[in-house]
């Protein structure tokens, strides 16, 4: 505890300054020499005390060099003392040297015991960091070790991850639905998959002698070189396009290609590229194709008029053949509604409702007036289009011009009333008139016989003129003839 306390002394005078400690001692010694000549007469002998305290004092807080002066100052106060204030006779200069003599070595003993304390508290320091030095390394190293301890754990489970993966991965490139193809500068191939194999028809003992020259369809050939050679030579490092291979048996494929360069120290040494086949989708895009130029064709050709209207009724599109029955352009009517263009019947004006009634209308005829205000009868089959919610997104129309059909059905109209009117006013003979084989009289329907001529002028509108054959007339004026 004592040496506890003495180490925290040295502490608190090591913080202060050397004036300071200098200063310190003065006074102190100042201090104890004015003690010992107010208790002179009790304390006696003064010399070895009056030198004692304070050089044990400076020895403590002191360098060796100021602790020789302080010690200095304190004989030189003392020779004061006995010469000049003292009335003993008993002083003398040997026991002042001997005092001397033995307070510089006590000095030199408290100052080797003070360095050798402060060289114990300094080691115990020391020894006290080391330990906590170690102590954190100790723990730092435990750390350190658990981490190593994770981290190959972690390691392990990453390379077990790493070769489950990879045997994945390898399964994946090997069953995958894409064909998978690297080859050289040359288009030498060095690695496929087995659905390559599949897709060209080729073993995989064929597929590795081969070069992309012998599975590209000979039309596509020229262009699939020339950009081989361009990702070869550092343009377009990627790519995807269409072109055609041929298989083993012969058949053409379309298939779609996902081609990057291969780079190894900054040098491109071949390509991969990443197959699907697209024969049924391209097949499939053709056939629509040539339907949708089948269907344009129509559309454009019918000798019948299609258009399509919005929801409220304005023109979207239209075929030429319908602006041709209106004889007016697609500008004047595009994006209008019809009956703000060209004038029509009631009927008509009310189209539009009906039809989203009743979704569907077939034989709808009305009457138009054409852009150059000629008549035009138009018999129009309308239908709706709508999204999932039910509500109309587009009217689709076919109309048909029925003015010349309405105009001929309007003349046998007439005719028919006509030749009604007709027959209502002329009497006709018709069916079996019963005849007598002598006297050619006729039997009417009440059973009288009368003859031909009172016959027809009861029973038609027919008039008589009378003359004689030539027959006749030899028979009843012979003599004219002789």
């Amino acid at each position: 505890m004592k040496l506890l306390n003495f180490e925290n002394i040295v502490k608190i005078a090591d913080k202060l300054s050397t004036k300071q400690k200098f200063l310190f001692v003065i006074f102190f010694q100042l201090v104890y020499a004015f003690l010992l000549f107010i208790f002179y007469e009790q304390i006696g002998q003064p010399i070895a005390f009056l030198i004692v305290l304070p050089a044990f004092v400076s020895a403590f807080l002191l360098n060796s060099f100021q602790t020789v002066l302080s010690i200095s100052f304190s004989a030189l106060v003392t020779v004061y003392y006995m010469n000049f204030l003292s009335e003993r006779i008993d002083f003398s200069l040997m026991k002042l040297s001997i005092g001397f003599l033995l307070t510089y070595l006590l000095s030199f003993f408290v100052s080797k015991l003070i360095a050798t304390t402060r060289q114990y508290q300094n080691e115990v320091q020391s020894r006290k960091k080391i330990e906590e030095d170690l102590l954190r390394t100790n723990e730092e190293l435990k750390l350190y070790v658990e981490r190593l301890e994770v981290e190959i754990q972690e390691k392990y489970n990453t390379e077990r991850t790493l070769r489950k993966s990879e045997e994945q991965y390898r399964e994946l490139v090997e069953k995958a639905n894409i064909g998978i193809i690297i080859d050289d500068v040359d288009g030498n191939i060095k690695y496929f998959n087995e659905q390559l194999c599949v897709i060209t028809g080729y073993s995989a003992s064929e597929m590795i002698t081969m070069n992309i020259k012998d599975i590209v369809y000979e039309k596509d050939l020229p262009i699939v070189l020339e950009k081989h050679q361009k990702r070869i030579m550092g343009n377009n490092p990627y790519e995807r396009y269409e072109f055609r291979l041929k298989t083993k048996d012969k058949k053409i494929l379309f298939v779609e290609a996902d081609v990057s360069v291969i780079m190894h120290q900054q040098i491109v040494v071949g390509t991969k590229a990443y197959i699907w086949d697209i024969t049924k989708r391209k097949l499939t895009e053709l056939a629509l194709k040539e339907s949708e130029e089948r269907f344009r064709s129509i559309y454009n050709n019918a000798t019948m008029g299609f258009y399509r209207l919005s929801n409220d009724g304005r023109l979207i599109m239209g075929n030429p053949k319908f602006f041709e029955m209106l004889k007016i352009s697609e500008r004047e009517l595009l994006n209008k509604r019809i009956e703000e263009v060209l004038e029509v019947d009631e009927n008509r004006q009310n189209f539009l409702e009906i039809l989203k009634k009743e979704k569907k209308i077939n034989g709808f005829e009305s009457e138009w007036y054409r852009k150059d205000g000629a008549l035009f009868f138009g018999r129009e089959t309308a239908w709706t289009i709508t999204d999932e919610k039910g509500d109309i997104q587009y009217i689709d129309v076919i109309l048909e011009d029925v003015t010349l059909k309405k105009q001929v059905e309007e003349e046998r109209e007439q005719l028919i009333s006509l030749l009604q009117s007709a027959k209502s006013e002329i009497k006709v003979l018709s069916g079996l008139l019963p005849i007598c084989a002598s006297c050619k009289r006729i039997r009417d329907e009440n059973g009288n016989w009368s003859n031909i001529e009172q016959y027809i002028d009861e029973h038609s509108e027919a008039e008589f003129s009378h003359g004689i054959c030539p027959d006749c007339a030899k028979k009843i004026y012979p003599s004219a003839y002789k």
